[in-house]
């Protein structure tokens, strides 16, 4: 039997559902892929085409991002 408070607080927040885990009632919001457990979580795996450039535009952008110096190697003179 689920308790009428807590069931109307479900019925107010559509993102979440009542789990009765025996003795315990447990609300798992649905909406924030940082809830979930481990065993609930899909990893999106092969990342698709697009992932794949974007991961490398990334990479590509870092190690461009090391070939720049900072400003005390460009003005050695500076404290």
């Amino acid at each position: 039997m689920t308790n009428p408070l807590l069931q109307a607080w479900a019925d107010a927040n559509p993102n979440c559902s009542i789990h009765d885990l025996s003795t315990d009632m447990t609300i798992i919001p649905t909406d924030d892929p940082r809830d979930l457990l481990p065993s609930e979580y899909e990893d999106p795996w092969p990342p698709s085409d697009a992932e794949i450039e974007m991961m490398q535009w990334l990479q590509d952008q870092d190690d461009l991002d090391k070939t720049v110096p900072s400003a005390a190697e460009r003005n050695r003179s500076l404290k």
